[in-house]
Order: structure tokens, then sequence, then C-alpha cells
């Protein structure tokens, strides 16, 4: 039985059905369906039910079948839910005389059918206007209406106003409202009484005379008419009860409404499962002769169909696997009633029918999520198709009864069968051809490999990539066997399905046998992968075709060892878990008696045989890429624990972390990687169970070392250049090689300077011969100094044997960084006066650091040479001083020309960092302070103790002022005394810069001076008396002098030069009259002076206005002209010097006569 739509009725008075008008109103009636967003409110159901669309169909009142009794239940929906009468009328006269009638017939039909509602619609013309007189208005119908047939309080009339487009929602909006509210009441009145009947038919179940057939019927017709209101859940909920009745009347054992279990019918078992039209299934229910096998067919069928409409084809396909699963199995116990290879082929069949059936309703725009899960559920019914064809081929004998195809091979294959015969063609086929049935099975593993790979179920392919591997063996079909073989386990690993691995490395190891390996390493890769695997879990349950394990693994590793020693080139095996190794923590120890390093690890064989280890090699890896290897020698490796010794002749101290272990078996090289990976087993691992710890191997006071830094003394005006410091140590070297790179500068290794005759340097590095032990030697070497970095990294590549050892040659390679810059920073600012020179030096430490400076000079750059006198005139004391980002030092020089400077000066620092003291002391201090001092956690060192406080500490700050050193946890400071006489030994860095003597081409000095009197120029002599007040004009003397005595240029003192000079403008204290500006003509040597007026503004100190000079031309002609500028400096003589300005004061004298009675003749007013 299909699912009807819901049905609306439609009648009209002859008026309006005879009209040209009636198909205009039908036509936009019609356009108003479906129906959209219901909202079902039902007493029975906690819920609210939304139907997004409902489809509806328009018939005729007179064809709608009148109430009658049917002994087949029908569906809600075979009867109208909403019934209308279409009306037009002009007046109340034709609605009385005539209307009225038509309208009560109809309603008298309607009214006496159950589960159905109603509705009278008057249609009304947009130009009609209420008048007077006979014509009433036409409002007044609609109310008659209303009174005559709205008897319960619902409005069941409504007003259709026409329209040019009468399929405009709009004009429908209101009809449609109470269209919806209708079909929804009537429906839930008709679905009320539908379930009471179900109900009532359920609880007769016990009694005599009860048909689960009539049942299931009466209940499936509610469950069709949900599925016809778009109300698909509740009728999915409608299957899903009858099936679990159906369950329960089966374990009953009351099927007496049911034919046979099966009752195959021709072509059963090729025709679409999911078909509900392939059999009459209605008819043979209501006549109780449908069979358990087609029932259940029925019901899966009708569930899809609505999963299908839901749009959830994965959950359709997963339901039909878990079906035919169940339901093939219960067939096989009525196997002799079938035809023979039924069951398979209706499995097959049917398999792939849902397929095809659910492509049909995969939704195109599908989310990607609904697209996986579609994806694993084809591929899980794909192979279940194909374990069908399993089935087949073992029992055709077209495929092995073994693993794995021997997991589903027939049961009983000499049982009986019917006179029938399969009809899927494809099944038909394979029967007489083998090489159909190897393509057909080939296709359809590649299509469920397909399907899983786009859901993302790796394993589930890999799984069925092995079965084609094993299909290709079984075909002869060595190489491509063996390829997928050796590659599946791989991907087995990864998800640590460790049985499956063992199994595929197993027929890895067999086909590579069979596949002839003449050299015999795919056989010895094959075996070692696998043994690797039995190690690891000792799950082998797949290994059904090994009768006795360990006899097989002990010729397998002799096999595997003795075909390895015959190979022509080494074969390396990666990260296989048969050795474990871990190192012995704190192992790493230095020599006694030789440069070098000794470390103890133990190796776990996990093999049951002794093995032959040529060598183990564990490599460290430090810092900048260094690595380091140790080496054991032969020794014989027993089952379990055993410990081994290995040699580092490289004395290279510093912190490493394991990096790998190489161990050679004959031509077997087993290597292994320790850095550590998330969700896997370290095959190597230090005593530490959850990660690799660091190594740090000790410093070896005695051992051969190199060091590269910067030179206690540089000069910057000499060159750049590195300190090697060599140290022989125990060993007397009988040559040696050193050889210095660097990817940022260039190190000239051709030219050395050093007082030690063993050295010599050439361009391939620099070599010692013969030097006894315990010796130290130094060298300088040439660098080109790059700009702008304040590090470089050099590389320092070591190869020397020693006397004691001269067959082993050691090798040193080491990255060090070198500071190339220095820790000052030296600010300079010159200034001219006169005929002398001040040079101030301002010095600060960068980088945080904080320097102590002993004594800063400048001096010629040739100090032979007395072309200039320089004197010290501030920043020099007899103690040191200590700088820092931000207390930096100012040292102030005085310098005079004594004659011609030829060459530059050279100032000259002296200085030590802090931090080289306080390590140095902590390193002297006495021994009575070190252990006091023993229980502080790690090494004492300036670092360590400034990053535990802030940038400068307490005990910092008494140092720097007492050079007392008070660290924290002491209980007596090292007082200054002693810390001197400590760093006495300690020595000083010099850190020279040349610096050029200055010039400026012209040297302006300003004055303004009060003149001797208002009519003269000249100058007040110094000293003399004269007081000055405010408001007082008086005269000034503006002067300006040039001179060419720090000019560089030959001619200078012998140009003319036009310039300017401008008073500046001082308003709050100064009134300037007179020339503030003039341009005038000026030599070397020469004095410009003008008289200005000057009145003070206010009285107190007040400096002299500020004279600017610029310079205009220098006189000379244009083709004689530089390309560089002239350079002019101006400063005012006594510039600082302030005029003191009196307030003015006034005088003024009254003569008042006091004699007798002189007030009495004076009146004062009052007030």
């Amino acid at each position: 039985m299909q699912a009807n739509k819901v049905q609306l009725s439609y009648a009209s008075n002859p008026q309006l059905s005879t009209s040209e008008l009636w198909n205009q109103i039908k036509s936009g009636l019609e356009a108003q369906f479906p129906l959209r967003t219901l909202h079902w409110r039902s007493g029975t159901r906690t819920s609210i039910r939304t139907i997004q669309t409902l489809e509806v169909d328009l018939v005729p009142f007179e064809g709608v079948k009148g109430e009658g009794v049917s002994q087949i239940p029908l569906t809600l929906l075979d009867k109208p839910f909403f019934n209308v009468f279409i009306v037009t009328c002009e007046d109340n006269e034709a609605y009385k005389s005539t209307v009225k009638k038509q309208i009560k017939e109809w309603h008298s039909t309607v009214s006496t059918r159950k589960n159905q509602e109603w509705l009278i619609i008057l249609v009304s013309r947009p130009d009609s206007r209420p008048t007077s007189g006979l014509l009433k208005m036409r409002g007044t119908v609609l109310d008659r209406i209303k009174a005559d047939f709205n008897i319960d309080k619902r409005d069941r009339c409504s007003q259709l106003t026409l329209q040019e487009d009468m399929s405009s929602p709009r004009a429908w909006a209101d009809i449609m409202s109470k269209v919806k509210e209708g079909v929804t009441s009537a429906f839930d009145s008709a679905v009320t009484q539908r379930e009471d009947e179900i109900k009532r038919l359920e609880a007769q179940r016990q009694m005599p005379g009860w048909n689960f057939c009539t049942f299931f019927v009466l209940k499936e017709s509610l469950a069709i008419s949900f599925e016809g209101m778009n109300l698909l859940e509740d009728a999915l909920i409608q299957y899903e009860e009858l099936e679990a009745s159906f369950a329960a009347v089966l374990n009953d054992n009351t099927s007496i409404w049911f034919g046979k279990f099966v009752d195959p019918s021709p072509k059963d078992d090729s025709l679409p499962l999911l078909s509900v039209t392939k059999k009459p299934y209605r008819d043979l229910i209501l006549a109780n002769t449908i069979s358990v096998f087609d029932f259940r067919i029925y019901i899966l069928a009708r569930e899809a169909i609505l999963l299908g409409k839901m749009g959830v084809p994965d959950k359709i396909l997963r339901k039909v696997n878990y079906f035919l699963s169940i339901l093939g199995g219960r067939l096989r116990s009525f196997q002799n009633e079938l035809p023979e290879y039924f069951i398979e082929s209706w499995t097959y069949s049917s398999a792939l029918s849902a397929i095809e059936s659910c492509q049909e309703w995969k939704s195109k725009d599908a989310e990607s999520s609904q697209v996986t899960k579609f994806s694993a559920a084809r591929g899980e019914i794909l192979e279940l198709a194909r374990l069908q064809l399993d089935r087949l081929g073992v029992y055709l004998k077209y495929l092995p009864d073994n693993p794995p195809f021997s997991f589903s091979r027939l049961e009983d294959p000499n049982i009986g069968f019917s006179s029938g015969a399969i009809t899927n063609k494809d099944l038909v086929k394979c029967l007489a051809d083998a090489n159909y049935f190897y393509n057909l099975y080939i296709k359809l593993s590649n299509q469920s490999i397909d399907s899983y790979v786009k859901a993302g179920r790796r394993k589930f392919a890999l799984k069925l990539h092995g079965s084609l591997a094993a299909l290709d063996m079984h075909r002869e079909r060595l190489a491509s066997a063996l390829q997928v073989y050796t590659s599946l386990p791989a991907h087995y690993a990864t998800h640590q399905w460790a049985s499956l691995e063992s199994y595929m490395r197993l027929q890895g190891i067999n086909h590579s046998n069979e596949a002839h390996d003449d050299d015999g390493r795919a056989f010895v890769a094959s075996a070692m992968v696998f043994l690797g695997s039995w190690v690891s879990d000792s799950r082998v349950e797949l290994l059904e075709d090994v009768a006795d394990l360990d006899t097989f693994i002990a010729t397998l590793i002799r096999k595997v060892f003795e075909t390895s020693e015959s190979l022509a080139e080494d074969l390396t095996v990666q990260d296989n878990p048969v050795l474990e190794t871990m190192i012995i923590e704190s192992s790493p120890k230095c020599t006694i008696n030789r440069d070098g390093y000794n470390i103890e690890v133990d190796i776990f064989n996990k093999l049951p045989c002794a093995l032959n280890m040529g060598s183990l090699v564990l490599t460290l890896s430090g810092h900048e890429s260094i690595t380091l290897k140790f080496k054991s020698n032969a020794c014989e490796v027993e089952p379990g624990h055993s410990k081994v010794e290995l040699f580092c002749s490289t004395p290279l101290p510093g912190h490493y972390l394991p990096h790998s272990v190489e161990m050679r078996i004959g031509k077997l090289l087993l290597t292994q990687q320790l850095k550590p990976k998330e969700s896997s087993k370290l095959s190597v691992l230090i005593r530490s169970k959850t990660r690799l710890r660091m190594l740090t191997l000790p410093v070896d006071a005695n051992a051969f070392s190199i060091w590269v830094s910067q030179p206690k003394d540089v000069n910057i005006g000499k060159g750049a250049q590195l300190l090697v410091d060599v140290r022989t140590g125990r060993n007397t070297i009988q040559n040696a090689r050193l050889r210095l790179s660097s990817s940022d500068i260039s190190i000239d290794t051709s030219v050395g300077q050093t007082d030690a005759s063993p050295l010599s340097f050439s361009k391939d590095g620099v070599e010692l011969a013969n030097v006894e032990k315990d010796l130290r030697l130094t060298f300088l070497l040439p660098y080109q100094n790059p700009q702008g970095r304040t590090s470089v990294k050099v590389v320092i590549d070591a190869e020397f044997t020693n006397e004691d050892e001269p067959t082993l040659t050691r090798t040193i390679k080491l990255v060090k960084t070198v500071t190339i810059s220095q820790p000052i920073a030296v600010n300079v600012r010159d200034f001219f006066r006169g005929q002398s020179l001040f040079s101030s030096f301002t010095l600060s430490s960068v980088a945080a650091e904080h320097i102590r400076i002993s004594s800063v000079d400048l001096q010629p750059y040739d100090e032979t040479e007395e072309s200039v006198k320089i004197s010290r005139i501030a920043g020099g004391s007899e103690s040191s001083v200590v700088i820092s980002p931000a207390h930096p030092a100012t040292f102030i020089f005085h310098v005079q020309r004594l004659r011609e400077v030829k060459d530059s000066l050279q100032v000259s620092i002296r200085y030590r960092k802090l931090q080289e003291e306080i390590d140095h002391l902590l390193e002297k201090r006495p021994e009575q302070d070190s252990l006091e001092t023993a229980s502080r956690p790690g090494p004492l060192s300036f670092k360590n103790l400034v990053s535990e406080f802030k940038d400068r500490p307490p005990w910092l700050d008494l140092y720097i002022a007492t050079g007392e050193l008070l660290l924290p946890g002491d209980k007596a400071p090292l007082h200054s005394n002693e810390n001197l006489g400590v760093l006495s030994d300690l020595g000083w860095r010099t850190f020279s810069i040349p610096v050029d003597l200055p010039q400026i081409d012209l040297l302006a000095s300003t004055s303004i001076h009060v003149a001797e009197n208002p009519f003269s120029t000249v100058p007040r002599a110094i000293g003399r008396k004269g007081n000055l007040f405010a408001g007082q004009p008086f005269t000034a003397v503006v002067s300006v002098n040039v001179s060419c005595y720090w000019s560089g240029r030959e001619d200078a003192a012998n140009r003319p030069y036009r310039m300017r000079f401008e008073v500046d403008e001082m308003i709050r204290d100064w009134l300037i009259s007179g020339q503030k500006r003039g341009e005038f003509c000026a030599k070397d040597g020469t004095t410009h002076s003008v008289a200005i007026t000057l009145m003070a503004l206010r009285h107190g100190e007040i400096p002299m206005p500020k004279v600017n000079v610029m310079l205009l031309s220098s006189g000379e002609e244009p083709s004689q002209r530089s390309s560089t500028p002239l350079t002019l400096e101006c400063y005012q003589v006594r510039g600082a010097e302030k005029l003191t300005i009196l307030p003015r004061v006034g005088k003024t004298s009254f003569v008042l006569n006091v004699g007798p009675g002189s007030f009495s003749d004076t009146s004062f007013p009052e007030g």
C-alpha cells in the first residue's frame, strides 16, 4: 500500500461554478499547495510535530465516497480532512432566497462525516462599494453566513477578494491559515481514533481468533497515514513496533498466520531487496499465506523507504547489512528447501541492489560527515557481498581452504538442495568460468577498498589488500603478492595490530623464498621485521599454519644470520625491537690514563639465542650538530640482559642527547633512532620511562683542549684578531692540525702571531709537532671584522695523535661562539674654545653588563711624536669606577696643538667585567667558605646569582661601593683586602680606539659687553663698578671674532668670509635697540664690533642675549670652490655670565608746616 496525499474537497454554488470566474479561483487555490509549516499538537505526544511541507490533492466534493464499513482497514488519508464551499452572492435577497439553501445542503452532508473540517468562502469583488436603499452592503452577506453556520466558537467562514493575480499568497492568507488549522485538527482526531482501535485489538492478543496479520494491517495503516502527512519519524516508529511484535510472535512459536519460513519463488535470489512491488505482499498478508522470509523483507523495505525519504541512506545500508547477516544465517537451517547457492546469491544480490537503491536516495549536496558515514556503510555491505564470493570460491575450489578465505567457508558442503537454480547472472557465470570469478572478486574488493578509503577506515582497507595479495599468491602471481605483503605490515604496525602484522610478515617471508630471491636481501628484511613484530607482541594466534612456533623461530633466526653473512653489501634494518639498549644513568666517566670517555650500556636480547655482535656504536648529539660516537669491541650477546662498555676517544665535554644506536651482526646493521615520539615505544631508552634524559660529559682537566676567544688587548686600528689557546694536557703531541672556519667571518690561518716554535701556519690550517705534555700554546689569527655583528660562530676541526697511542687519530669538532664586539659604548663630544680643544668621552656598558674601569688615557697614536699636549681635567681618580647602562662615566681631556698633527689620537680604556671578578673570586675563595656553600644547588657563578635577583641586587651594590663580597647564604663577607689579593692575578683588558683630531674651518666667538660710556664702543673694564637698573637703557658692544686655527685647509687663513650675525630676541628680559642683525666681511683673527642699546625689563640676575653667526660665502671663485662645504662653529665667550639688574628706586621730597596752629586751618574731608 502506497502513501496517499492529504485530500481537500471543494464545492460551489451553481452561479459560481458555471461562470468564467470559477477557473480563476480554482487555479488560485491549487497554487497555494503544498502547505508549509504546519504544527501538529497531539494530546498523546509530549512534543509538537512540525510538518515542513504537506502535499494536498484537490478533489470535487461529489467524488468523495460516503461513510462506509470496510473489512480491510483504510488509511486515514483515504478520505478528505478538509472541505470548502466557495460561494458568490451580491445581496441579502439572493442569499436568503437561493444561496443559503445551497450552503445548507452541503453543510448537512459535511457535518455528518467524522474527523473532517469545513470552511465557507465568500468571493467578493474589490470595486463594489457600500450602498443604501434596496441594495444592502456586501459585508452583510458574510455576517449572515457566519450567523447561520458558525455554531461553535471556531470561525468557519472567510472572505476572498478577487484580484488580478489570484495565485498571490496574500489573497489566500487568512483562508490558508484556517485550512492548516483544520487539517491538523482533523488529522489529530483521526489519529486518536485509530490509535484507540489499535490498542483495543492489541489487548485482545491472548483471546481466541486474534490474528496478527489483521493487527499488522491496522497498525500499518496508521504508519502509512503518518508517511502521507510527512511525519516520517512517527511512521518509522510504527514499523519498529510491528517488528518487535512480530519477533514476540515468533518467540511464542505462534506463527500460524504465516506460511512456510521460506517459500522461494523464481528469481527470488536476484530481485531487488528493497522493492515493495516485486510481490503482492499486502495480499499475501491479508490471506495469511506470506512466508516469514517475505514478511521480514517487506518490513525492511518499508523502513528503508522511510529512511530514504529522511535522507539517511547510511542507516539503510547498516540496517540491510545486519538484516542480511542475521537472516542469511537463519536460512541455513532451511538450506535443503533452497536451490544450491541460493543464500550466497540472495545475499550478494540484495547487498548490491540495496546500494543501488541508496544511491538514488543519496542527496547530491550532502555534508561531508554524511558522505563519510555513507561510504563506510557502503564499504561494509560490499565486503559482505564479497564474503559470498569467498564462500562460492572455496566450495568451487577457486580459492584455497585456508586463511583468509577459510574464515567464511560453507558449514556443510554435502547437504542436499532443492531442484531450483540461482538466477543472478554474475554468479551463474562464475560457476562456469574461474577467470570471471577472479575478476569479479577483484572488482568487488577494490570497490569496497575505495569506499573504506573515502570513509577514512584505513584498517579495513588494509585487510582487503591482504586478501587480494593472498589471491595473487593462489594464482601464482608472486611478484605482485610479495609487493603487497612487504608493504602492508608497516601500516598494521602504525595501528598496533600485532597479530595481523605478524601474519603479513610471515606471508612475506614464505613468498620471498617462493619468488626466488637469489640475493637473499628481501628474505632477511622480511624475516627481521617479522621477528621484531614477534618479540613485540606474543599474540600470534593468526599463525595457524605454523605447527611448532618455537622451532620455527629458532630455525628462522639461524637462517637469517647465515643468509646475512653472504650478502654482497650491508643491509640496514631500522628500529627493530629484537635488541633494546639502555644507557645506565650517570655512567659517562672520564678515562684515567688517556683522553676520552667510557659509558656503560645494557643490551636486552629478546631472541631465544645468543648473537655474535661485531660492534655497537652509540651516537650522541650535542649543540650545533656536534656528534660523539661511542664504540664497543666485538662481543657475544646472550639472551636477556648484558652489559657492554663503550669508549669515545674525543675529549669534548658538554651536554648531549642520545641520537642513535648501530649494532652490526655480520652484514646486518641494526639501527635505531632515539628521538622520542608520541604514542610509540622507544627501542632505546635512558633509564627514564617517559623521555630521553640529557647526558653530561664532564670536563677532563688533563685532556687535550682548544679555546677560541677575543684577545685581552684589542686595538681597533690594528685589525681584528682571534686568540686561540691550545693545552696539551696529559698528552705528548706527535702532530696535530687545527682548522678554523666560520660562515660569519674570513679567518686567515696563514698569518699568525705566536712565540711558540712548534707552530706553523698555512692556508690549510695550523700545525703542531712534538709538543710536550702540560704545555699551553697561544697564538693570534687575523680575520676580517664584519659590520654590525656582535658575535660570530667559529668551527674548529682538530686532528691529533699522541705519543702513547700513535695509531689512534683523535678528531675534535666543536663550535664556539666568540664575542667580537666590545662591552663598552664610547660617546665623544668635542668643544672648541679658542686654541684649546676639550674632548668629553662618556663610557657606558652594553647588554646590562657591569664593568670596572681602571683608567682611560688619550695620547697620540705614535707616542714618540709630540705634536699635541693632552691633560685630563675631569674623570680621573686613583680608584676605579664601575659603569653600567644606567650609570655611565665621563672623562674630559684638554688638548692643545703644538704643531701640525699628522697622525690620529688614540683612546685606551683599561677595564674588566664584574662577572669575571666575581667568578674568579668564587673559584679562588678559601676552602672553609666553599664548604659552607656546598649545600647550594648548582655551581655558583655571577650569572646564576644575578638571575635570582633584579639587575643590581644589594650584595652587588655593596661590592661596587666597598669591595666586600657578601653573597646570599654567606655568614661573613670576603673583605676588600682579601679580594684585591685574589684579583691581582686576574689582569685587565685593554680596548684602544683611534680618534681623529677634530677640525673646524671657522670658529666664531661672540660676546656682548657693557660699553664704557654711551658714546663709545669700548667695553667696560672687568671689575669696574657701575650699577644697572631695570628700565634704564645702556650701551652694549656686540663683538664677533673669527679664527681658522682648527681648520685643515691650507689657504683658510687668507680668504675673506662673508658672514652674518644676529642677536636673539629675549622679549621677556631685554628690550634691544640698534643693529640686531648685520653682515660683515671677516678674515682669520679679525673682530667685528657694533654697539646696541639694551634696557632690562625686569630686575634680577639676567643672562646676556645670545648672538648667532652664519656663513654667507667664502669669497672663493666658482671654479675653486671645494665640494665639501665649509664648517662653522659658534660659541659665546663668558656665556654663563649674568648681569645684576637692580630695581629702580624713586625719591620725592615733601615740605610740611608743622608749627603751632597749623592743623587748625587745615580741614580733611570725611571718609
